[in-house]
């Protein structure tokens, strides 16, 4: 369940919208985000590369062996992946 900060509209997240963003490197950059039913206010969630879905692919792939360290290791990485596209993109 998810509230609107702006309407206080109470609504369930299914899936996440995407569209592509104006790059500043050479690198596809695509936004993730949702929208409020009742209002529109958009909401962003996080910024995909390449780079970011492959270490997502690989956190599944860990979770998926129950290697915790590896997990906790390969987050951090996401997260640094993350900070780095998010500068880029002035945010």
């Amino acid at each position: 369940m998810v509230i609107c900060d702006k309407c206080m509209h109470h609504f369930n997240f299914v899936q996440p919208l995407r569209r592509r963003v104006k790059s500043i490197t050479s690198e596809k950059v695509i936004e993730i985000y949702f929208i409020c039913p009742e209002c529109k206010a958009e909401y962003h969630s996080y910024y995909e590369t390449k780079e970011t879905s492959r270490l997502m692919a690989r956190n599944n792939a860990l979770r998926g062996q129950a290697d915790h360290k590896g997990i906790k290791i390969n987050q951090e990485y996401i997260k640094m992946e993350q900070d780095r596209v998010k500068k880029l993109m002035g945010g």
